[in-house]
């Protein structure tokens, strides 16, 4: 495993989970973190554990209007800057479906 995605959590770790996930993240792991707001309270373990790299919860929402789907500021839509050919010998391959738009979470490592 390189990436560990811990989505929306509603129990705490225990400090052994705590001590697996931090062992996982200095051996060079990645994690995408996803809080639900207001939940934080019932998650002290993890919420203490991610202040030691710096990371503090607020129950708050990311909002953009600007980059928004109708008008729905939690829906996200990331401008594509430039778009890079694929070598040849990926030609043959195609996505099976793309998303349609990107909810803005948090993301640590």
């Amino acid at each position: 495993c390189t990436l560990l995605i811990i989505s929306s959590p509603d129990t705490d770790y225990s400090p052994e989970e705590i001590e697996k996930l931090d062992a996982f993240l200095k051996s060079g792991g990645d994690a995408i973190v996803t809080l639900t707001a207001d939940t934080s309270t019932a998650l002290t373990n993890l919420n203490l554990y991610f202040e030691e790299w710096g990371i503090r919860y607020r129950s708050e929402f990311i909002l953009d209007y600007y980059q928004s789907i109708s008008n729905m500021p939690f829906y996200v839509v990331p401008t594509i800057a430039s778009v890079q050919k694929q070598p040849p010998e990926y030609d043959s391959f195609r996505p099976i479906s793309a998303p349609s738009f990107v909810s803005a979470h948090a993301c640590c490592r």
